[in-house]
């Protein structure tokens, strides 16, 4: 069973290198992490070209032009997720590092 981790995110860098963190460094990682922006700016996208070839996970993003606002973008990522469990992190929250191998769990028994 694949795992996806859908962040939407709108002008917070900070807070979404926080979450990317925490989506890798879990026990058990997902299979990708999908990020939606709906920011202005490319400021976002840099810091993924930065990271994706160094990444354990694949990380694919999707820059939103015109933003699509909060349930839009949501939406585009389910879409485009491949896991068959999703995961919505928003781009202030982060997951403590079990949260990926409890939820896989409760679906393995």
């Amino acid at each position: 069973m694949k795992i996806s981790v859908c962040i939407p995110t709108y002008n917070r860098l900070k807070t979404l290198r926080e979450a990317v963190a925490s989506c890798l460094n879990q026990s058990r990682l997902p299979d990708e992490i999908i990020i939606g922006d709906d920011s202005g700016s490319d400021e976002t996208e840099n810091w993924i070209n930065e990271i994706q070839n160094d990444s354990a996970v694949k990380i694919r993003y999707y820059h939103n032009r015109p933003s699509l606002k909060q349930a839009g973008n949501v939406n585009k990522l389910f879409n485009y997720a491949e896991g068959e469990l999703l995961i919505l992190l928003h781009d202030d929250d982060l997951l403590m590092p079990q949260a990926i191998q409890h939820l896989f769990s409760c679906f393995l028994e």
